[in-house]
């Protein structure tokens, strides 16, 4: 056994099993209350998802149809039509990956300026004042 290197660590390896079935069940009930508005979003990107990695699989299956059915027979046609397949799948895997990295990025209640916005109020200190150099990273 490996020695374990951080507290997390530490503590996870002395909770038991119970403790940690607890402690899942508690972060997924906690996961489905906040995350229950943006179910549409996730959802969305578990599908789109979903259809890119079909796509990302059909591909090496019409590779090898186009070795065995068309190379191997010497059938020009077949290897033209399978190619178009291929690039017809290829480029609707693109798109999906696009519209998944899109809405898993975007959030769903406007910019992120939008969001951030109220936490940085005056009262609790502009972002500047706390974060020191902040705008070189913008």
């Amino acid at each position: 056994m490996e020695p374990v290197t951080s507290r997390t660590e530490t503590l996870l390896v002395r909770l038991s099993k119970y403790h940690r079935c607890i402690i899942g069940a508690l972060l997924i009930a906690l996961l489905r209350t906040h995350l229950a508005a943006f179910k549409g979003w996730l959802v969305a990107v578990a599908v789109l998802q979903a259809g890119q990695t079909m796509a990302t699989l059909l591909l090496p299956t019409l590779n090898a149809d186009i070795i065995d059915k068309g190379i191997a027979t010497g059938d020009t046609g077949y290897i033209w039509r399978m190619g178009g397949w291929m690039l017809l799948i290829t480029v609707v895997q693109i798109f999906l990956a696009a519209g998944a990295v899109y809405n898993g990025c975007e959030p769903p209640w406007g910019s992120v300026e939008t969001f951030v916005a109220p936490c940085s109020t005056p009262s609790r200190g502009s972002p500047p004042a706390r974060y020191p150099g902040w705008e070189r990273h913008r």
